[in-house]
């Protein structure tokens, strides 16, 4: 029978009796190792190999004692022979595989923030959670050994159409303002849809201003919602950007809501006609077939995934949720890396600093505000603009009204 059909199974048992019989021709019988190799079909370099295991042993004597002896069964042979069980081919050190360390760093990111491993490399070496010696197709072997799959979205015929052309726009020329329901059952989970319904502490909306050039954005939240509110935020960021002397015209879209204009010509004059003075101008989208507010509703789901879940379980009351709304602010324009549009995997202010030469250190002091709790406050200080508009406009007399 030949040397394979005898491993055929390639168990421990097999093996070591093969090799238990082939030791015995060699030594017991003084076959030589051309004969043995032809007895058995198998080459001789196979022989010489079984050979240094038996040579290799500081025991040989006893091992030639117990080969000599015809007498040892099966389970007795496996035991004193175990050393000719052949090693593991897997290689002891590889040098191209992610040490255990790295992969650990990889799954905890992924799990928090299911990015695809070529924007998880970059997330990582932005971070200095690894090394930028770290090569991206080790971070794909991870995700494939793994099983981590991200699914993306494409249209039909994969067709890309730039909303604007961002190599002329400049920062903060175009705004898109939204609120979101963060009681959105579509998006969060059970307990998280349960515990922002019951505890009056937590806010219910989320006011979000964003730019289409660099993806920096402005953060409100409030319990209700009204055009009081979204007014005066809008105001106050607006203030807020001419403080840090942004001088080129602003316009301003949002959707249809009953927060804004909805479908009412004359609140859109209205509106139009307060933010004059600050050199705006408001539109609404062409709903259904303006497809401008993705830029806005893209970053929604973006926190559904990256705030509202992985982090509710650290909010508890009005407190909690202003320290991780805050932190949140801060991730998404100083730390978060983008791949957007003219965007080379840079963070919004990393990328507003590139496009806008001025000071722009104040952008970090901007707060993250609860409009129930300073609506007054906002209301009194964006009064300038009232002021400057009675100023830049005709004085009424009160012989004039009617």
């Amino acid at each position: 029978m030949s040397y394979k059909q005898l491993i055929v199974w390639w168990t421990e048992e097999e093996e070591i009796i093969a090799r238990y019989r082939i030791l015995r021709d060699v030594i017991v019988h003084w076959s030589s190792r051309i004969d043995v190799a032809s007895r058995y079909s198998m080459s001789r370099n196979t022989v010489t190999a079984i050979l240094k295991l038996y040579q290799s042993r500081e025991d040989i004597d006893d091992i030639s004692a117990k080969l000599r002896n015809s007498q040892l069964s099966k389970l007795e042979i496996i035991d004193f022979f175990h050393f000719l069980k052949s090693q593991s081919r897997k290689p002891h050190k590889f040098r191209w595989i992610a040490k255990e360390t790295v992969e650990k760093i990889v799954i905890r990111e992924f799990k928090a923030l299911w990015y695809w491993y070529r924007r998880m490399r970059k997330h990582l070496t932005k971070r200095w959670l690894l090394d930028n010696d770290i090569k991206e197709w080790l971070v794909k072997w991870i995700y494939k050994r793994n099983s981590y799959i991200v699914a993306k979205t494409r249209a039909k015929n994969w067709e890309v159409k730039h909303l604007y052309n961002y190599d002329e726009i400049s920062s903060f020329q175009y705004l898109h303002y939204d609120v979101k329901h963060i009681l959105d059952h579509w998006a969060l989970p059970d307990e998280i849809y349960e515990k922002f319904e019951t505890n009056n502490e937590l806010p219910k909306y989320q006011r979000t201003i964003i730019d289409a050039k660099n993806r920096y954005r402005f953060l409100a939240y409030s319990n209700t919602i009204n055009s009081t509110m979204w007014l005066n935020f809008l105001k106050f960021v607006l203030m807020f950007l001419r403080n840090q002397r942004i001088e080129c015209k602003i316009h301003i879209w949002f959707d249809w809501g009953s927060e804004f204009c909805r479908a009412s010509p004359e609140k859109l004059a209205q509106r139009q006609e307060i933010l004059d003075p600050l050199n705006c101008e408001v539109y609404q989208y062409d709903w259904p077939k303006d497809v401008r507010k993705n830029l806005v509703e893209r970053s929604h789901k973006t926190d559904d995934e990256e705030f509202y879940i992985p982090r509710w379980y650290h909010i508890n009351d009005r407190v909690s949720f202003l320290k991780e709304a805050k932190d949140r602010y801060m991730h998404y324009n100083y730390t978060r890396i983008h791949t957007w549009i003219c965007m080379n995997d840079e963070t919004p202010f990393e990328h507003l600093c590139k496009t806008w030469h001025r000071k722009t250190a104040w952008f970090k002091d901007f707060p993250v505000l609860t409009l129930d709790e300073v609506l007054n406050d906002l209301q009194y200080y964006t009064k300038t603009i009232s002021l400057r508009k009675s100023l830049l406009g005709k004085p009424v007399f009160a012989d004039n009204k009617q």
